[in-house]
């Protein structure tokens, strides 16, 4: 048991007698969501370990002591010596069956396991937002926000597998390209032009988790990730809001879907805040109509 990762996966149950045993104290850990590193020692023997905790914080929602904080970032500097399939595998269950992805992406970053998209996701924590629209503050921490939305949406409708880590990869890229574009104009915090400046950066960014098989839906997710908003301002025209300005669009976003970007948009919409009471967003309504609700 010593020589397991985490105190959550160091105990063993007597098939005879029903006895735990639990010599690290994996029970506590998992009761308080703590994710504690069982030996620092042997740890690093495998680096995937990192990509194990960063998944087991978002699925179990589980945040590291101080000591297995320590550990996982001097380990993760090791990432680099790992395959890509390995990779892949831990993120695919960080962003198809996390519960708070957020958790897991925060540690992610504060441990640098991001490998070469580190910077590039840096730089999204840098880049502020128009409070008007982003209370939250800085786009890393909407991205965040946005992915654990993406949760509650696939649940409620039942969106699982493939689907869901599709969905989730729009979500986690959408604003990627804010910080080429931010600028504050007129005392005004404006991001025009993100959704394809961010075209750029995707494939990058999913290649350093293993995950670029999904580019091609991906990039389209990220490209028209507001047209849900041009189309609620001209929703009073019948011309310009026709079936075929809808099938126009699906083929754009092929081989991703409008269902994929509705709820792309829809987590968008709801992982920002939190608003003054009483605050209305008209970008809340457009996502509304454009699902057809």
């Amino acid at each position: 048991l010593r020589r397991r990762d985490f105190t959550m996966n160091a105990m063993l149950q007597d098939i005879l007698t029903n006895e735990i045993v639990d010599p690290f104290g994996g029970r506590y850990d998992i009761e308080h969501h703590i994710l504690k590193v069982v030996d620092a020692k042997t740890f690093g023997d495998d680096p995937l370990r990192v990509l194990r905790g960063v998944q087991f914080s978002a699925r179990f929602s589980l945040k590291p002591d101080e000591a297995s904080l320590a550990v996982l970032k001097d380990t993760a500097k090791h990432l680099n010596e790992l395959s890509s399939e390995r990779i892949r595998e831990e993120w695919v269950k960080l962003f198809q069956k996390g519960i708070t992805p957020s958790l897991g992406l925060a540690l992610a970053f504060e441990i640098e396991a991001f490998g070469s998209a580190q910077s590039i996701i840096a730089r999204l924590a840098e880049t502020s937002q128009e409070q008007e629209w982003h209370p939250e503050g800085d786009v890393w921490t909407h991205t965040k926000m946005v992915c654990d939305e993406v949760v509650s949406v696939c649940d409620r409708d039942g969106v699982e597998g493939r689907d869901r880590l599709v969905i989730m990869l729009g979500a986690f890229t959408h604003d990627i390209g804010k910080p080429e574009v931010t600028k504050l104009i007129e005392g005004r915090i404006r991001s025009k032009g993100h959704s394809e400046a961010g075209l750029k950066y995707i494939e990058e960014v999913l290649s350093a988790l293993g995950l670029d098989s999904f580019v091609r839906e991906v990039v389209p997710l990220v490209r028209f990730h507001k047209e849900h908003y041009v189309f609620y301002v001209a929703r009073e025209s019948d011309e310009k809001n026709g079936d075929g300005k809808f099938r126009k669009l699906a083929r754009a976003v092929h081989p991703a879907t409008l269902e994929y970007l509705s709820y792309v948009t829809e987590a968008d919409m709801a992982g920002r805040g939190p608003f003054p009471e009483g605050a209305h967003i008209k970008q809340s309504d457009a996502r509304v109509w454009f699902r057809g609700e």
